[in-house]
């Protein structure tokens, strides 16, 4: 039996469970992760919460739709049973028809089944085994990668596993973040309350760098689950580009996490420059879909389409 469930109604911790025990576990599954993010997410859940799946809805022009959060990047289902074709199908199936106008993105290791007016583009992901040792997935980074690291150091970049998330969120807004208009201030407002919610309960950790002369100059965050962790957000300045500081970053959570039974999940892009600098690294590619469908009455879509 599949069912809808509004947050209110969904017991968190047969949920938590659920994820927990998928062999695909996420921490972008878990309650407390959505409800920093979205705090009125809803869910299907089939049965008694053998399998379960989040959905983020939202309402304008007097429409209801679903759309992904920022800061995380896609959705699946997840269950410690197999997540076949059928079953994607089933759940997509029962999202409610209230909901006209779909825009997220779903992560499968099935694929994804044909529904009718439900079209999907896919997007890259990059991942990182870090099981060998330091010395044999450093000869994986390509000649780049390692130049740039040498100038890192040779700069003076100092690399330190602490920070306050608050100060890596100012530097991106300050920089980087003015190309991204729909992100807004609420949603920083949870990215930061859901780092430190992490720190405190040993779900993520801060990575700073620092100029020759001890400025700070940039950070990055990164989740931490039983075997991923993921480059969830950065910010930095200048001073961090022209000393190529994040290649340096990026170098000392390799080393770090090397030799160990971990995945570093660099959670993609579709920047040409940015998937480089994740490739150069060593990273496998892998995609997810962008889910989109949309059932807007005539009007409503001539509105979105002239926005």
């Amino acid at each position: 039996m599949m069912r809808f469930l509004e947050n209110n109604e969904i017991d968190r911790e047969l949920w938590n469970r659920c994820v927990e025990n998928s062999p695909y576990e996420s921490l972008y599954g878990y309650t407390w992760f959505l409800d920093h993010l979205a705090p009125d997410w809803h869910g299907l859940v089939k049965n008694n919460y053998e399998y379960v799946f989040p959905l983020v809805p939202g309402q304008k022009y007097g429409q209801f739709y679903l759309y992904q959060p920022p800061f995380c990047q896609h959705f699946r289902i997840f269950s410690s049973w197999p997540v076949t074709t059928n079953i994607i199908r089933e759940f997509f199936l029962h999202i409610p028809p209230e909901f006209k106008l779909w825009e997220f993105n779903f992560k499968a290791f099935d694929i994804f089944p044909n529904l009718n007016e439900v079209t999907f583009e896919l997007s890259a992901n990059y991942e990182l085994p870090l099981y060998d040792s330091y010395e044999h997935l450093r000869e994986q980074y390509r000649d780049n990668t390692r130049r740039n690291i040498r100038k890192a150091e040779h700069n003076g970049v100092n690399i330190t596993f602490n920070g306050n998330p608050f100060t890596i969120i100012d530097l991106f807004r300050k920089n980087r973040g003015k190309q991204y208009k729909n992100i807004k201030n609420d949603d920083y407002v949870r990215l930061n309350a859901l780092m430190h919610y992490c720190l405190e309960h040993d779900k993520g950790f801060v990575v700073s760098g620092y100029s020759a002369d001890n400025k700070f100059c940039g950070g990055a965050f990164f989740l931490k689950s039983k075997n991923t962790i993921t480059f969830l957000f950065s910010g930095i300045n200048d001073i961090a580009k022209e000393n190529n500081m994040m290649f340096s970053l990026v170098d000392k959570v390799i080393a770090k996490f090397s030799g160990s039974d971990t995945i570093l999940d660099f959670d993609g892009s579709n920047d040409a420059g940015v998937a480089r600098f994740y490739t150069g690294f060593g990273s496998n590619k892998t995609q997810y879909y962008n889910i989109r469908y949309n059932d807007l009455p005539f009007y409503i879509k001539f509105l979105k389409k002239i926005k």
